[in-house]
């Protein structure tokens, strides 16, 4: 539906496609989009950026008809023909946060919220690393992990579920660096019997 695409600039309706004007009338929408051009590494391509509203669907799968929409023109001449793209899944939105204690500086509550699965099971991990030295220009072989906390889970009847934990760190805040590593797995039951297997489906990195 039109109304998922959110940085559409432009819907036409009621539009016809060359490949089927033989046919009975079928009738089209189009939802239009800015495009930009990318010739940098010589690579000169054509791209834009399409924000969508997943709803509550919870990693659906989509294919784009794409073709080129000209929104000003003569009837029957509004598109090119179509190709199809593959088809891909689109990620659950995630939204972290971390609030500290005004009295305690080594007290930390991490929350995530989000669509989710109640099919295979998910498990959402909050490890807790440090740093001896400044993190900038060090990269992540800088990080030392220091405990690893699991986030408990939170339904309210609704499709979004809301992870959270305490955390308390070794020193006080901004005595020395540290971080968040938030890991979303989703776990799977395998072949074997009593095995499992996991799939990374969102991690995050919040700094303290």
């Amino acid at each position: 539906m039109a109304e998922h695409f959110l940085n559409a600039v432009s819907v036409g309706k009621e539009l016809t496609l060359d490949e089927l004007s033989n046919g009975p009338f079928i009738p089209f929408t189009a939802v239009g989009h800015k495009v930009s051009y990318d010739d940098s590494h010589g690579r000169r391509l054509w791209y834009c950026d399409i924000q969508m509203d997943m709803a509550e669907a919870y990693f659906p799968f989509i294919r784009l008809a794409l073709a080129r929409y000209q929104p000003e023109s003569v009837p029957d001449a509004h598109l090119s023909r179509v190709v199809l793209a593959d088809f891909i899944q689109l990620m659950p939105d995630r939204t972290a946060s971390i609030t500290f204690d005004p009295i305690d500086p080594t007290s930390v509550e991490l929350a995530l919220n989000g669509v989710s699965y109640s099919g295979p099971g998910t498990t959402v991990d909050g490890p807790l690393q440090h740093s001896k030295c400044k993190p900038a220009g060090s990269g992540d072989l800088a990080w030392t992990p220091v405990t690893k906390t699991p986030l408990s889970a939170h339904t309210f009847g609704g499709p979004d579920t809301l992870w959270t934990a305490h955390i308390t760190l070794p020193a006080a805040r901004g005595s020395r660096p540290f971080r968040l590593v938030i890991e979303e797995f989703e776990l799977f039951t395998r072949d074997i019997a009593g095995s499992r297997q996991s799939r990374l489906v969102y991690a995050d990195i919040l700094n303290l």
